[in-house]
């Protein structure tokens, strides 16, 4: 923080773009089926609140940051944005943390729509998570 911040009292950002990966991984889940269910948005609430990983972001910049995401989601589309996610997210455990959120999203209704299967899959591929892997965190 520059002492100009300092004077007009702003503080400093602690949104990391692995936050935002985090973040826009789980909007993308919940928005899979077209459909935004109560239990979904509990779970993503859930997650930002009780990961270590997102718990510490205030929350006007957790609102900016969803507000960003999902503007970035309507401009480039889910696909690019899957992708662009795998880069936001450094190492294989970051990236397993984020599919390990969506799974519980996917799962937090009872029911996995085929639209869900299907992001999960591209987000498998682009996490470059193998079947190990990926049936490791849905064991968990």
């Amino acid at each position: 923080m520059g002492i100009l911040d300092r004077l007009a009292g702003k503080r400093g950002s602690q949104e990391t773009s692995e936050h935002r990966g985090y973040v826009e991984a789980m909007i993308i889940m919940i928005a899979a089926d077209g459909i935004i269910e109560d239990d979904e948005v509990q779970d993503f609430l859930r997650n930002v609140y009780t990961r270590p990983q997102l718990s510490k972001i205030p929350k006007d910049e957790m609102v900016s940051m969803i507000k960003r995401s999902l503007a970035s989601i309507e401009s480039e589309g889910v696909d690019a944005r899957i992708k662009a996610i795998a880069q936001l997210l450094p190492g294989v455990e970051k990236k397993m943390d984020a599919f390990r959120m969506c799974l519980s999203i996917c799962a937090s209704d009872g029911d996995v729509a085929p639209e869900e299967l299907d992001i999960l899959k591209k987000m498998q591929a682009a996490f470059d998570l193998s079947e190990s892997q990926v049936e490791k965190l849905m064991n968990e």
